[in-house]
């Protein structure tokens, strides 16, 4: 499932300089205690986050967080305040969320999702700072290129439909990294600045940060870990599963061999989430194995077929449905998919 956005435009806070290489990004990533600094701990919640559901157990983890840094991609000045009005009381989730009906119709997450987050954030009293890349940094303008590309590359024909796929999940995947570098280089400078603008956190001994992200950024959690700052990662669920889509990226973001049976099996998974839309109360990653365990049934050939069809003019999710009837699934994996439909 591919993140997109749509957000207002005004000025977004400035973003910190680093050092370029990412060894010395990662020197000084790890904010270790120094005379009267309190000491970190950083908590990272790895998490799909597509539903409400998917945010649920995001307030296990707050209340022992005395800093909160959401994952925001395209980030402005907006978003800060609307995440500081919910932490601090002075604005309801859903005053912040009939705003954004209004202002950003197409947001990602969608705004029921945003709703459970913020609920769980409401009065909280947690500062919160963001690291991911802002509205204006080159990165953001060229992730909002390569979705659009992509479609606009489609001709139809399935052979030279996965050859653009392939190439979309390589230029994503280059973009994570280039992200994840990024986030990295902001984590210390933006937490040097929230003990600026908030002196009571300094008086602390021990400082915990919780950090939200989607579980594609596990790098993020072992750089911060090589550099020596003391990071736990925790998994909403283990043992963790994939979609195929994020293990082709996650591949290639790794210099891993990434098989055309993959891309086959992730193209036709992208399809069906790009026609499917979950129920509010569906675990995305509960999700993500059901189609799993029906994708993995399915060859290159099979999802040619597929789209073979859809090319002579058949509905896709008709003609997927009544494939995967075809297959020998297990009949509580049927169920279920049937289900999904009855919603």
């Amino acid at each position: 499932m591919r993140e997109k956005f749509e957000q207002p435009k005004p000025e977004q806070r400035a973003e910190k300089s680093e050092p370029g290489s990412l060894a010395e990004k990662l020197k000084t990533t790890a904010i270790e205690a120094e005379h009267g600094e309190p000491s970190l701990s950083v908590d990272i919640f790895f998490s799909a986050h597509d539903t409400p559901k998917d945010f649920e157990k995001l307030a296990d983890f707050l209340p022992r967080a005395d800093i909160y840094i959401p994952e925001v991609i395209g980030w402005s000045s907006v978003d800060q305040a609307h995440y500081d009005a919910v932490s601090e009381g002075r604005k309801t989730p859903k005053e912040i969320i009939e705003s954004l009906k209004i202002t950003t119709p197409d947001m990602y997450p969608l705004h029921d999702t945003k709703l459970k987050e913020f609920e769980i954030l409401h009065n909280s009293r947690k500062p919160i700072t963001f690291i991911d890349i802002p509205l204006r940094h080159p990165l953001t303008q060229r992730f909002n290129t390569l979705d659009t590309a992509f479609l606009e590359s489609l001709t139809g024909h399935f052979e030279d439909d996965l050859g653009s796929y392939k190439n979309f999940l390589q230029q994503i995947a280059q973009f994570q990294k280039e992200r994840e570098e990024y986030i990295l280089s902001q984590f210390k400078p933006q937490i040097a600045d929230l003990l600026d603008s908030h002196p009571e956190l300094k008086g602390k001994t021990d400082l915990h940060v919780l950090v939200a992200l989607g579980s594609l950024h596990t790098p993020i959690w072992h750089s911060l870990k090589k550099s020596g700052q003391k990071t736990t990662a925790f998994f909403k669920s283990k043992p963790y599963v994939y979609s195929h889509e994020n293990e082709a990226i996650r591949r290639n973001m790794f210099g891993k061999e990434v098989s055309d049976e993959l891309v086959a099996r992730a193209y036709l998974e992208s399809e069906f989430f790009a026609q499917f839309t979950p129920a509010r109360d569906e675990d995305t990653e509960e999700l993500a194995i059901l189609m799993r365990n029906i994708i993995d049934q399915f060859c290159t050939t099979d999802v040619k077929a597929v789209f073979d069809k859809v090319e002579k003019g058949y509905n896709f999710m008709d003609t997927f449905r009544a494939v995967c009837q075809e297959k020998n699934l297990k009949p509580e994996i049927k169920e279920r998919f049937k289900k999904l439909f009855e919603q």
